[in-house]
């Protein structure tokens, strides 16, 4: 585990690359500015990642894998909802008044939930998708494998893992977070 500190606020934007490395030491980044004028920026690797798991996903799809983008949509959520209409999503930034922890978003993304899921195509058990979730004081980029999913199926207890992959110090509100934010490098 790292732990990165990119200054105070300055007019510059600075770039985290994240990489597993084959394994997940979950680093922390103090400092980190989002939003529109001068963000800073985080490179997820994508190919790490995909070591690790069946295949990342698009988080709006079961049946699409999630590919390098520059400019990846990153998706609001705040309620219960239907992948399908957001099926091009490639991360949801989740928030409501529930601060967070790993246990609880996956309690809040499976059936009955506060943010329940219904899932877009067939999940493969194994596979999962990225998304950015807050605890009211820190965030943190995460990814969440599924287990076997039928097309249009909410998850029941126990079929999804949140794994934390950065720890955003400070930064209290995962709503905050723009395309500008992440990158997805292959």
């Amino acid at each position: 585990m790292d732990a990165i500190d990119l200054g105070a606020s300055d007019a510059a934007s600075d770039t985290v690359i994240m990489t597993t490395g084959g394994a997940i030491a979950i680093d922390t980044v103090a400092n980190f500015l989002v939003g529109a004028t001068t963000p800073d920026n985080i490179n997820v690797d994508l190919s790490d990642l995909n070591a690790l798991i069946g295949t990342m996903r698009l988080a709006g799809s079961g049946t699409s894998a999630l590919a390098a983008d520059a400019t990846p949509t990153v998706t609001a959520v705040s309620a219960a909802f239907d992948q399908g209409t957001v099926a091009t999503t490639d991360i949801y930034s989740l928030s409501h008044s529930t601060a967070f922890t790993t246990d609880t978003l996956e309690t809040a993304l499976e059936a009955s939930g506060n943010l329940a899921i219904t899932f877009n195509g067939a999940w493969a058990s194994g596979d999962a998708f990225l998304v950015i979730y807050d605890n009211g004081t820190h965030s943190w980029l995460a990814m969440v494998t599924t287990g076997a999913l039928a097309d249009n199926a909410t998850a029941v207890s126990g079929t999804l893992t949140v794994t934390n992959l950065i720890q955003l110090t400070g930064v209290s509100n995962a709503a905050l977070f723009l395309t500008n934010n992440i990158d997805i490098v292959a």
